[in-house]
């Protein structure tokens, strides 16, 4: 369920930089990650889930209060990051793509950096 949410928020972000022109989002100005203060479960998060632009204009940022993902558009697209916001956590950390589908027989990568090579951490 998980990966499908992901996937689903992943195809929901490059839909929408797809019909949006980056210049036209907000640039992200926090210096570094804002951390969730409350539980969100007992109090609604102030913040509303924005889509965000990176100042050099490279990534594209969804940020909620909560999680917050960052795809690298140029060359390709990629999610560099993805933050668990309650407490810091880096939810994925991989090269790979996330998934992959099959359209009319023709396979297609979900995220991943083609030709990188992932090294295994000891």
């Amino acid at each position: 369920m998980k990966r499908l949410l992901s996937i689903l928020l992943f195809i929901t972000a490059s839909a929408i930089w797809a019909q949006t022109d980056i210049n036209s989002l907000p640039v992200w100005k926090f210096k570094s990650d804002p951390l969730a203060l409350n539980d969100w479960l007992v109090k609604k998060p102030a913040e509303k889930a924005m889509v965000y632009r990176s100042a050099e204009g490279k990534d594209i940022i969804l940020f909620n209060g909560l999680v917050k993902r960052v795809f690298r558009i140029t060359p390709n697209t990629a999610c560099t990051e993805y933050k668990n916001l309650t407490n810091g956590q880096q939810l994925i950390r991989s090269v790979k793509p996330e998934a992959e589908i099959v359209i009319n027989g023709q396979k297609y990568n979900i995220g991943g950096v083609s030709g990188q090579q992932q090294q295994p951490i000891y």
